[in-house]
């Protein structure tokens, strides 16, 4: 485990996927990331690459060849190299390998790098396309922030407040996949969170108006902001009666059921040009 702080936050990160495991407010000694009990989810923060979600039928095609992806791609399960660190910013590193060529043949580097900004974590992504051809690929962030509860503070009085009054509408979801039609969760600002919300699985939402949402309660001040101007999709999700929250931005989606397997026609993908860059930035705000 590798550890970065500043006065107000440390922050603790596993060479394994470069997941958060822990976020430490010091001005009230608590993590306000999910512990990763395995009876609900085992994971606390993991980074979705080179997909999210699930593929139909666990395959895409590229090229005129069959391929099969986990659900969140493998990123999120290999090692990953501290390249750069110090007090305050730690930068890791996962590149491409034979194993890697097996599941998705596009040769890359993918940079993670965590900065403490006062009370503000701030994650870059930089991937870079070392292969001889168009590379397709999603990235996403998966965090679970946890929602402090006990006899004082109940599930209920948490609710997730967007940066401006939406009309929330959210795919569908099939399996690991999605539908194209949409379930209109009506016009407002605030969603309000019950233990049952996500019991049909995660909401997904494209082309917000607002850049921001904020995890709040009505019972005192704690409250994680989380800043996704970068992406254009962002889902919401958790295991009913798991005391967490996933906030999710992303840059891609599942597969539609409607999919027909080649990944440059995928929905949501990303293309990248040989020798480009791809770069995108989110921030948590921690109070």
């Amino acid at each position: 485990m590798n550890s970065i702080e500043n006065s107000f936050l440390k922050l603790e990160i596993a060479n394994k996927g470069a997941e958060i495991k822990k976020i430490i407010n010091k001005k009230n000694n608590q993590n306000y990331i999910w512990k990763g009990d395995s009876n609900y989810w085992g994971k606390t923060a993991p980074v979705l690459f080179p997909f999210i979600g699930g593929q139909k039928n666990g395959k895409f095609i590229v090229e005129g060849k069959e391929y099969s992806q986990l659900k969140h791609g493998f990123a999120r399960d290999n090692d990953f190299k501290i390249i750069e660190k110090n007090d305050t910013k730690i930068k890791y590193l996962f590149s491409y390998s034979e194993e890697t060529l097996k599941q998705y043949p596009f040769k890359f580097n993918f940079y993670i790098t965590y900065t403490l900004e006062k009370n503000r974590i701030k994650t870059e992504y930089l991937i870079e396309n070392i292969d001889d051809k168009e590379m397709y690929f999603s990235i996403g962030a998966h965090p679970a922030f946890s929602l402090f509860v006990n006899e004082e503070i109940k599930y209920e009085d948490y609710y997730l407040e967007f940066e401006k009054e939406e009309e929330i509408k959210s795919f569908i979801i099939d399996g690991v996949l999605l539908k194209k039609e949409k379930i209109d969760l009506g016009k407002t600002k605030i969603l309000e969170l019950k233990k049952d919300t996500f019991k049909n699985d995660a909401f997904v939402f494209e082309n917000l108006k607002s850049k921001e949402i904020t995890l709040k309660n009505k019972k005192d001040n704690r409250k994680v902001k989380v800043i996704f101007d970068e992406f254009p999709y962002l889902a919401l999700w958790n295991v009913v009666n798991a005391e967490f929250i996933c906030i999710e931005p992303w840059c891609g989606i599942n597969d539609f059921v409607d999919f027909n397997g080649e990944l440059k026609e995928k929905i949501g993908i990303e293309k990248l040009d040989k020798s480009a860059k791809f770069k995108r930035k989110l921030i948590f705000e921690i109070v």
